[in-house]
């Protein structure tokens, strides 16, 4: 009878273990930590993209960071430099809105994902994990325009962004 006790302690020992919740990832770690009202996190096959809610990291037409924009940047600049964190790869991504001619959009936005790169690097994270790309007006998240072809000034301020990815180890 001792024997069967044992037994059945040890397959219940085995079953709880089983049970338990399995450590979270890395990039869930990440989401967590940037799930604040200022951060919005998408995990792709790429990585973390990181995104500031409030997207007026830049003035209309202007590669000069807002002051509002430098502490949320700052922020996730520590948790680029926490464990498990330290030694992935980040790419900023710039992009505009549609005003302006095509090239100038792209080097526009080309300043803009420097920006953002040069500030992570102001606040210690090192700067050969970081590049930065730009996109100009390629891949807006709002309409640039209304459905009746007039100026969509809020759709226009929320494509002026940048994005922090993450990249999968």
């Amino acid at each position: 009878m001792r024997f069967i006790g044992t037994i059945f302690v040890c397959l219940a020992t085995l079953g709880l273990a089983g049970c338990a919740s399995k450590e979270p990832t890395t990039n869930e770690v990440i989401e967590d930590q940037l799930s604040g009202p200022e951060f919005r996190t998408v995990e792709t096959d790429q990585g973390v993209v990181v995104m500031l809610v409030n997207p007026l990291l830049f003035a209309f037409d202007s590669d000069e960071l807002t002051e509002e924009s430098r502490n949320p940047i700052a922020y996730i600049a520590r948790v680029l430099n926490t464990p498990g964190v330290q030694s992935r790869q980040v790419h900023v991504n710039g992009y505009s809105d549609s005003v302006g001619n095509e090239d100038y959009n792209l080097d526009l936005s080309r300043r803009r994902a420097e920006a953002v790169a040069k500030e992570l690097v102001y606040n210690q994270v090192a700067a050969e994990r970081v590049l930065y790309n730009s996109f100009g007006e390629a891949n807006p998240i709002a309409p640039n325009v209304t459905d009746d072809g007039s100026d969509n000034p809020e759709g226009r301020t929320l494509n002026r962004r940048v994005e922090i990815v993450i990249l999968n180890p």
